[in-house]
Parts: structure tokens; sequence; C-alpha cells
């Protein structure tokens, strides 16, 4: 009986906006897990380098709504370089305590300098210097050349004593849907797959999965 409850409530679900379903959904986990945001916020970032080779690493989401999903980085990254020749990505979320699964592909771009920027703003003191002092990607001859640059800047904006500024090099991307698939695990692997694909006319169309 479980199984078909959870069937139904999915079907009432279905019938919402997608981006309206995975607001509910990611509310679901944050109110959950009050005291570690991040299970809520972690997906998987997939690329596409030149050579069309894949490349996937974890980022934390950290602003949604109707125009796509908003995550930041150093734009001399990998995955900053890989967007630039390449725009489209994708987005994997997986709650496993909840057995979902939400996959968003779509088209990035950067996001505006004043919206990077107040966001900077926002972030500890820490992060902010770590921002500075990481060289993103590149190569390191140790963890300790690290500590040391973040030393140095450390000692730097201290003697500054003024807000530090967001870098040039560092700012968000967002990420506009074309496509967002829902997975719900189910009993007997009978699981429930939904995906909307964003038509040319701007609506949503739905189809039903196979699992």
């Amino acid at each position: 009986m479980q199984v078909e409850t959870n069937r139904a409530s999915e079907k009432e679900l279905i019938k919402e906006n997608p981006l309206d379903l995975f607001a509910k959904y990611f509310k679901e986990v944050c109110e959950a897990n009050p005291n570690n945001l991040d299970m809520a916020t972690s997906f998987v970032l997939c690329t596409i380098n030149e050579k069309a080779v894949p490349s996937a690493r974890v980022v934390l989401l950290k602003d949604f709504g109707v125009e796509g999903f908003v995550f930041y980085t150093n734009y001399n990254s990998n995955k900053a370089q890989q967007l630039e020749l390449n725009p489209q990505a994708c987005l994997n979320f997986y709650w496993s305590k909840f057995k979902r699964q939400i996959i968003v592909t779509g088209i990035t771009k950067k996001v505006s300098r004043e919206t990077s920027c107040a966001y900077f703003a926002s972030r500890s003191r820490e992060s902010q210097i770590g921002a500075y002092a990481s060289q993103q990607s590149r190569e390191l001859s140790s963890h300790l050349e690290l500590e040391q640059r973040y030393k140095e800047l450390e000692n730097k904006f201290e003697v500054l004593g003024r807000d530090i500024p967001c870098p040039e090099n560092w700012g968000g991307y967002i990420l506009s849907p074309k496509s967002i698939e829902f997975w719900s695990g189910q009993a007997h692997r009978l699981h429930y797959r939904t995906i909307y694909t964003l038509a040319s006319n701007g609506l949503w169309d739905k189809k039903f999965l196979n699992p």
C-alpha cells in the first residue's frame, strides 16, 4: 500500500510546474536538515571540455527561481573554462534519505557583476580571502604553498583595513533549464520517473519514463 500511496502523491504533484515541484522537494530536504543545508544544496555539475570529454564535480546551489539555478566559481577554473567553450551543462541532485534524484539540463551564462559582488559580500571573510588565495585548477607544489598564500593575503587585507572586493575572475553562473527529470525510488524497483521538457512556446511538455 505504501508504494501506491507514494505513486498517488507523485501523480498529484506532477501536475505542477517543474520549478515549483523542485522548490517543494528542496524545501522538504532543507527543513529535514536545518543544521546541514549542504545536504540539500549539493549537486553534481557536469560539463564538457574541448575534446568532448565530460567531467563532473560537486558544487553548491546558491539560488534558484524561474530564471534558473545559480552557483559561483573561479572563472579561471576548469569548469568555467569548459562552460565558456560549451555553455550546455547538467545538474544532478540526489537526496538519498528521500529517495529522490533530480536531473536538470540547460544553458549557462554568467550572472551580472552586481549579483556576483553582492553574493561575495555576504560570504565570510575567510571564504573571501580563500577566493583570492586559490588559483583554482592550477597545479600546486604542495598544500603548504596555498596556506602561505592565504596567510599573506590575510595580512595584506588586514593592513588595508577595508572590505574585501569581489575578484574580477570570480562570480556566478545561472543555468536556464531546458529539461528537468524527477526520479522517486519505489519498492520492487518500480521507480517513478517523469521528465519535463521546455517547448518552443515556453510551456513544459511532460512525459513519463520507464525506470
